[in-house]
């Protein structure tokens, strides 16, 4: 059983975000660390398995959506990565981020404090998805007694045969498996950095 390529995660509700405007204090070389970007952390519980691969581990690719206010046709959703086991009653968590760090060098001026600043939207969000493990593969079969194949029934006998699930069940719906989960997602999103310096000014 394989997991598929991608795995959809449906929010259930309207996100509540917050705006707050973050200081970041330059490092005694005057430098200033800027991550920018989003990121999206979610928090999960499986509320229903298949008896396929039962309490066997996977790893999955999570497309989370953008559910910040500052969405845009270039980041409608995010990839993340997440490790679960197919077990009634587990969690797991999945983390997905497109965020970029640069280093900002700050020109002091006398007698004033510079730092840097950027808007920051924090949300949270319940949502949902559906994990698709699919069957590749063989499937043996072992008799008493040595047989023909049916397609030769005069060919030589063997007391093992194996059948290729591809070739049986050819579209894939058909030999997939499903787990659901649900739990929620809290998402960052860090833009429009600048920096300023001001007279006796305190962190």
């Amino acid at each position: 059983m394989c997991v598929a390529k991608s795995i959809p995660v449906i929010a259930t509700d309207k996100p509540r975000c917050n705006m707050s405007r973050v200081d970041i204090k330059p490092d005694k070389k005057h430098h200033i660390k800027v991550v920018q970007g989003y990121t999206n952390s979610g928090f999960w519980n499986i509320t229903n398995v298949t008896s396929a691969a039962h309490s066997v581990f996977f790893t999955g690719n999570f497309k989370m959506p953008n559910i910040t206010q500052q969405s845009t046709d270039k980041l409608r959703s995010i990839s993340g990565h997440g490790k679960f086991i197919n077990a009634p009653f587990n969690s797991f968590l999945t983390f997905a981020t497109n965020t970029t760090t640069k280093d900002v060098e700050v020109t002091q001026i006398q007698e004033k404090s510079c730092i840097g600043t950027v808007n920051q939207e924090s949300c949270i969000i319940p949502a949902h998805g559906r994990i698709q493990l699919i069957a590749t593969g063989y499937i043996w079969f072992q008799y008493h007694t040595k047989r023909a194949p049916l397609a030769n029934p005069k060919g030589t006998k063997h007391s093992r045969y194996a059948v290729k699930i591809q070739d049986v069940l050819k579209n894939a719906t058909d030999r997939s498996a499903w787990i659901d989960f649900q739990g929620y997602m809290n998402t960052t999103m860090r833009t429009d950095y600048f920096d300023e310096c001001r007279w006796k000014f305190r962190l």
